[in-house]
């Protein structure tokens, strides 16, 4: 959890009586009602030991779920939801993630890649399943018996780990892109040129990123949609802002660009199809709706889509 988002989630004060839950990360064990005059207090859940103010947390056949909007909103993320489709899209720009959920399709897609997990439910609100959420993004979660908690852990520095035994259904996203042929040669002008607009658009970007951008351009060639060089689809109006602008000019080649471009055009793709990218913080509002756009790829500060199929 970034510094910013942990100051907005500190003061923030459990709001409501939590239904009974069960131990995240532990075999399902529900804690039976008792009367108010007796027993336990009503759980709660705390991330990095403050309170998480959300207006409900249900207990549901066994698994502990929450609003999925409000814990988006609780990472200052921006949410969407499609009400036909029963999906709801959470940015979280802070945590440089994006978590996508659909009501009764039991996982999550979280930076395009897919998490098994109880499958969201659809009541008032869309409700994920709390611990798979948290984990989902790289956080450790546990139920705290003693003090009737959800007890989330969030590592002050975001690290790659590996998902838990059996937590990843599938590497690619769930409506694979279909194969293409290898893109044609190049000449070495457009060769250059190409590696100029890569560089500009993910300068001081992961290798990944930038093989994402030059993979997106490859895809955008073999579409057809911007013309049939790879001239005409960098140069397309309104396209790449670094050639609007010219800043594709200004930028010394980093390190690793002319080998993600070869890779690229050899037909190396992490984005699986993405014909569209831009930074986490600005992308556009029909992008966010995943009934017309899957998001592929969330690298580098960056995110990756393509028309849904």
């Amino acid at each position: 959890m970034s510094a910013a988002t942990r100051a907005r989630v500190a003061p923030r004060l459990l709001a409501a009586a939590l239904a009974a839950a069960v131990a995240a990360g532990s075999p399902a064990t529900v804690l039976a009602a008792a009367p108010a005059s007796q027993g336990p207090p009503p759980p709660g859940v705390t991330v990095n030991g403050e309170p998480l103010d959300l207006s409900e947390v249900r207990n549901l056949q066994g698994t502990l779920y929450a609003p999925f909007d409000e814990l988006v909103e609780a990472f200052a993320g921006q949410y969407y939801f499609d009400p036909a489709s029963r999906t709801g899209r959470g940015f979280l720009t802070e945590e440089g993630s994006v978590v996508t959920a659909r009501a009764g399709d039991p996982r999550l897609d979280v930076d395009g890649r897919t998490v098994a997990a109880p499958a969201p439910r659809m009541e008032a609100k869309l409700m994920v399943p709390l611990a798979a959420f948290f984990r989902a993004l790289g956080a450790q979660v546990r139920w705290d018996a003693a003090r009737h908690q959800a007890v989330v852990l969030w590592p002050a520095a975001r690290v790659e780990q590996p998902d838990p035994a059996g937590a990843t259904a599938a590497a690619a996203p769930a409506d694979p892109a279909p194969a293409d042929p290898p893109a044609p040669a190049v000449d070495p002008a457009e060769l250059l040129l190409m590696e100029q607009v890569v560089n500009a658009e993910a300068y001081g970007a992961p290798e990944e990123t930038q093989l994402a951008v030059a993979a997106v351009i490859v895809n955008r060639l073999r579409s057809g949609l911007w013309g049939k060089t790879l001239s005409d689809v960098l140069m397309a109006p309104g396209q790449f802002a670094v050639v609007r602008t010219g800043a594709y000019r200004l930028h010394p080649l980093a390190p690793g660009v002319e080998e993600a471009v070869r890779r690229a055009l050899a037909g190396e793709d992490p984005t699986h199809g993405a014909l569209y990218f831009t930074d986490l913080a600005s992308v556009p509002a029909a992008w966010k709706d995943p009934a017309r756009f899957t998001l592929t790829l969330t690298s580098g500060g960056m995110v990756f889509f393509r028309p849904r199929s």
